[in-house]
């Protein structure tokens, strides 16, 4: 499939998680976070700022096929991401989103703003897509893209204490 990121970057890929976790496609502002199983990166095709992405390195549809040590190394992640999100200004909440529909199993952090509900109602499962949809078109501007890679450098950048780990 053929997709174009926030940044105009077109990759031709068919599986968006295989190509990030092999290094064939790099998510805008590259990496947030990692470990053995997991990786954390922006949306590539959304542009909002803190709309986190937690994929796994290995291909699998669903939590039930996680190893234990992935299911920890995912938890931990998941605390990870989601503590680093309190550092980016103006978000209310963080809604987590995870369908396995998908072919690649993903976890969305899905950060909530003013104008969002404002724009589409209150904060509801429902009103995901269309927001999602406003900002591709609302927000697909230099300043966003600006403001979008600076918050990935300030969740990199952030100095949260170690990931938690099973040893």
């Amino acid at each position: 499939m053929e997709i174009t990121d926030i940044l105009g970057h077109v990759w031709n890929v068919d599986c968006i998680g295989c190509a990030i976790a092999a290094t064939t496609m790099n998510p805008p502002g590259g990496i947030i976070a990692e470990n053995d199983s997991f990786y954390v990166h922006q949306d590539p095709e959304i542009p909002i700022i803190g709309f986190l992405i937690i994929a796994s390195k290995r291909h699998i549809q669903s939590i039930v096929d996680l190893t234990q040590k992935e299911y920890v190394d995912f938890s931990s992640l998941l605390l990870h991401s989601r503590s680093l999100l309190s550092l980016l200004p103006n978000i209310q909440s963080i809604t987590l989103v995870q369908e396995e529909h998908s072919t690649h199993f993903h976890l969305w952090l899905f950060p909530w703003y003013d104008w969002m509900i404002e724009k589409c109602g209150g904060k509801s499962l429902t009103h995901i897509r269309s927001i999602m949809a406003c900002a591709k078109t609302a927000f697909n501007t230099p300043l966003q893209m600006q403001l979008i890679l600076n918050g990935i450098e300030c969740l990199k950048n952030a100095k949260t204490g170690n990931l938690i780990t099973d040893e």
